[in-house]
C-alpha cells in the first residue's frame, strides 16, 4: 500500500475524530517524509504515534520538526547528547533490552528520541519567538 491508497477524509475535527488513529498513524506508516511544526513537542509524542513512526522508519523515512523551546530537561539533554555524541547515544541504547523499534518508541521514549536523532532519522530545529511591539 502507499500513502495515495489511503482513504482520508477532507478534514478532521479533534472534537469528533480520533485524529491520531484515523490520520497520523496510517499516514506515518506509509510515508517516507514527515515535516511538522509543533508548538508543544516532547518525546512522549513519539510513544503515542509509535506504530506510525515505526512504519516511517521501515520505509527508510525522515522526520523534520520545528518545535518550541518548551522541552523537558530529559529531552533537552538527549537532543544535546545525540547531536554532540551520536555514536555514544546509539551504543548506550543498543545495550538496553527492547523487542523492536515500536517498543523502543513506546517504553523508552527519551532513548528513542536520541536514537532517531543520532541515526539522522529525525531533525529538530527550535524556534525562538520574537516579541514585536
Amino acid at each position: 500500500m502507499s500513502l495515495r491508497d489511503l482513504d482520508f477524509k477532507q478534514g478532521y475535527d479533534s472534537g469528533f475524530d480520533d485524529v491520531l488513529k484515523d490520520f497520523y498513524i496510517p499516514a506515518l506508516k506509509e510515508t517516507k517524509y514527515y515535516d511538522r511544526i509543533a508548538g508543544f513537542f516532547s518525546s512522549s509524542s513519539l510513544s503515542v504515534a509509535a506504530q506510525g513512526i515505526a512504519g516511517l522508519i521501515k520505509n527508510q523515512g525522515h522526520m523534520r520538526m520545528i518545535v518550541s523551546p518548551r522541552l523537558s530537561p530529559a529531552d533537552v539533554k538527549m537532543i544535546t547528547d545525540a547531536t554532540n555524541n551520536p555514536d555514544e547515544v546509539i551504543s548506550n541504547i543498543l545495550c538496553k533490552e527492547f523487542t523492536g523499534i515500536e517498543t523502543l518508541l513506546q517504553q523508552h521514549r527519551v532513548d528513542a528520541l536520541g536514537w532517531l536523532l543520532a541515526n539522522n532519522l529525525l531533525e529538530i530545529r527550535v524556534a525562538l519567538g520574537l516579541l514585536l511591539l
